[in-house]
């Protein structure tokens, strides 16, 4: 990107690419520098340019600020659920005191967006914390039905089931967590050299 700067520096694609590879390279400061300049040019999809400026806050630890900037986001496209699940992580992020805020963030992200199984786990760890467990436990329930190789919706409806008595949903969703666990090793058991190669050995 630096070698074509001079020549298309200025365009506001230019500069949001150039953001964005900042970005990625953990560079969050040059990132949000960019994009505050950015937002003041008009560009294209501005809730963009605001969603990866919350996110470069969120990252320099400046909570804040990206409250600022996801919110903006929102408020020009309130259909993203990306935007609301951004909003509800950093809620929790900040503290129990915020855990209200952040429910009232994924709720609105699984109205848009209802078949992502990863809103649904956030809402119900959220519930959890509460001690809403059977909130909890009922969401979950939906989740590895929807998303069977989820294991961390296996692990806390594990963990919510022997917190409400329920040994037996338990152990059979304990069961399904070791199965995903030999599951994810045999994908990485490295396989075995065809006995060719072993005879070719010297």
């Amino acid at each position: 990107l630096k070698s074509v700067e001079p020549k298309f520096g200025k365009l506001p694609d230019f500069q949001f690419a150039l953001a964005v590879a900042y970005f990625g390279a953990n560079q969050f400061q040059d990132a949000a520098n960019i994009l505050e300049n950015l937002v003041l040019s008009n560009p294209r999809r501005q809730d963009r340019v605001y969603f990866l400026l919350g996110d470069s806050y969120f990252n320099l630890g400046t909570y804040d600020r990206a409250e600022q900037a996801y919110r903006k986001a929102i408020e020009i496209n309130p259909k993203d659920s990306n935007y609301y699940w951004a909003l509800a992580t950093l809620m929790r992020k900040e503290g129990p005191d915020k855990l209200d805020e952040a429910i009232v963030q994924l709720k609105l992200a699984h109205q848009y967006n209802p078949d992502d199984p990863q809103i649904s786990l956030q809402l119900a760890l959220c519930y959890e914390s509460k001690q809403q467990l059977a909130d909890a436990a009922a969401l979950l329930e939906k989740v590895v039905q929807q998303a069977p190789d989820l294991s961390p919706a296996h692990v806390a409806l594990t963990r919510i089931y022997f917190r409400l008595g329920k040994k037996t949903e338990g152990e059979r969703e304990k069961a399904a967590v070791k199965a995903l666990q030999d599951k994810d090793q045999q994908k990485v058991r490295p396989n075995p050299a065809p006995q060719s190669v072993l005879d070719d050995q010297p």
